[in-house]
């Protein structure tokens, strides 16, 4: 099943995206440039991903996807700056989940490409945890749709 993406962003030209991106510091990972080329962020009504670490293990909802947005606290460009500090090198921010918590793709090295839960919370003394979701982020919404259909 596909998912429906609600209170998408602004229709974005190439042109418009090229101007955006000239002001990140990270370059937009491509399958992600191409999902913001049709749908600028928003949010999905349904899907979710599962964390596994150990015998634990959760059900995590994307709350929204991040696009160029009027809205700070759904922009790239504002996600990006915000978390500089704490998110892994070469972490780009796609998505927002539980407030403060984001899915990132890697930008750099032998995990370029791949999405990653990214938990600002502090676990088992631990801040700032990564779990791996998907190899790409066209596979990340796969794992989305699939988990709509079961």
């Amino acid at each position: 099943m596909k998912i429906e993406i609600k209170n998408q962003g602004e229709l974005l030209s190439e042109k418009s995206l090229k101007e955006y991106e000239r002001r990140l510091p990270l370059k937009i990972p491509n399958q992600y440039r191409d999902f913001m080329l049709k749908i600028n962020g928003g949010m999905p009504t349904l899907g979710f991903f599962k964390i596994i670490d150990g015998n634990w293990s959760e059900e995590i909802s994307v709350e929204r996807f991040l696009g160029k947005n009027s809205n700070v606290y759904f922009d790239i460009a504002y996600n990006i700056q915000l978390n500089k500090s704490i998110l892994p090198r070469g972490f780009f921010p796609i998505a927002l989940v539980g407030g403060s918590s984001l899915v990132c793709i890697q930008t750099r090295g032998n995990e370029k490409g791949k999405v990653y839960f990214w938990d600002s919370q502090e676990i088992d003394g631990k801040l700032n945890k990564t779990y791996f979701i998907a190899n790409s982020f066209n596979e990340f919404i796969v794992i989305l749709e699939n988990s709509v259909s079961n």
